[in-house]
């Protein structure tokens, strides 16, 4: 790795990858830029041992990084842009959803191919989710369905009742015992075993993003077309709070892993960052050229990673509010 440095800028040269370490002697919450992709960052994951972060591009690959903004690999051939990436929680296994109607399954440690589960003909999976146990996995499709298969062997496990419109994202409560699903005509929680809808989620017409349950289960986000955060009791499906500051789409939403904090992805360039407990907007932060479409939290809290249009992945300082 050769490091070229400047009075302001860090800069790295990693192969085919250029990473910016940030400002020299600067307090931005902006830590680094890792730019390779050459299409738009759909998903972006830490492992759960906070030792590698994944990227999805529309660019037809995967690629892993380090925290500290190393390139350590590429996968490629996967059949068209992909629109998901997500890590099982051991870690051991990590998966995409692309645009071909394929959820591939890779070896987290070399990246070489487990199996490729065909969701169907025709289908386009948004998102995949891990369950909390890491058996098994689940992905929505065009058609309005939700399937869960075994990580194992691949073998679908069950289908659950068809919802009315495509399936955008899907996401698993920690104790395993709900699934939400969303999408352009709205969002609900399941049975994750039954399958059965518990709650239709009132979303204020159409238009929802990626949801996320927080880590104790208790509550719900979701991102919304008209700009807002929109935080669900999942007891009773009841929307607690909806939290504004986007001027756009709110593309993705992730808790940080002690359930403080809330952030969001916006059509706006932005990333935002509000306090659970009382809604308090407290960060707001620009760098990335172009929309905002995905984002995690690092497993500590302690760093934000984003994947935006403009083909970057971006980590943040998370501050102690």
């Amino acid at each position: 790795m050769t490091t070229h440095r400047s009075p302001r800028l860090v800069v790295a040269a990693l192969g085919a990858a250029v990473v910016v370490l940030g400002t020299a002697g600067c307090s931005s919450p902006l830590l680094a830029t890792l730019e390779g992709h050459s299409g738009p960052v759909e998903g972006v994951v830490f492992s759960p041992d906070a030792a590698r972060i994944a990227s999805g591009s529309g660019d037809g690959s995967v690629r892993l990084w380090s925290p500290d903004g190393d390139a350590l690999q590429t996968i490629d051939g996967l059949g068209g842009p992909v629109s998901g990436v997500t890590w099982s929680p051991r870690g051991n296994v990590l998966a995409s959803s692309g645009d071909d109607g394929k959820v591939r399954l890779f070896s987290a440690a070399g990246g070489h191919p487990l199996r490729t589960i065909a969701v169907g003909r025709g289908d386009v999976p948004a998102s995949v989710a891990f369950s909390p146990d890491g058996d098994e996995l689940a992905a929505g499709n065009a058609a309005g369905t939700v399937a869960v298969w075994a990580v194992a062997n691949g073998r679908r496990l069950r289908t659950l009742a068809r919802r009315e419109g495509p399936v955008a994202a899907v996401a698993w409560s920690a104790d395993g015992s709900l699934l939400a699903t969303a999408g352009l005509e709205g969002a609900e929680i399941r049975d994750a075993e039954k399958g059965k809808i518990i709650h239709i989620l009132e979303t204020r017409g159409r238009g929802v993003r990626r949801p996320e349950f927080s880590a104790r289960g208790d509550l719900l986000a979701i991102g919304h077309r008209d700009g807002e955060v929109l935080l669900f009791t999942t007891a009773d499906g009841a929307l607690a709070k909806a939290l504004p500051g986007h001027a756009g789409p709110v593309h993705d939403v992730a808790f940080s892993p002690d359930g403080a904090l809330v952030a969001s992805a916006g059509e706006d360039g932005s990333v935002r960052v509000f306090r659970v407990e009382d809604g308090v907007a407290l960060a707001a932060w620009t760098g990335h050229d172009g929309a905002v479409l995905s984002l995690a939290f690092a497993p500590d809290g302690a760093l934000l990673a984003t994947g935006g249009l403009d083909g970057t992945v971006r980590l943040w300082r998370v501050g102690a509010w």
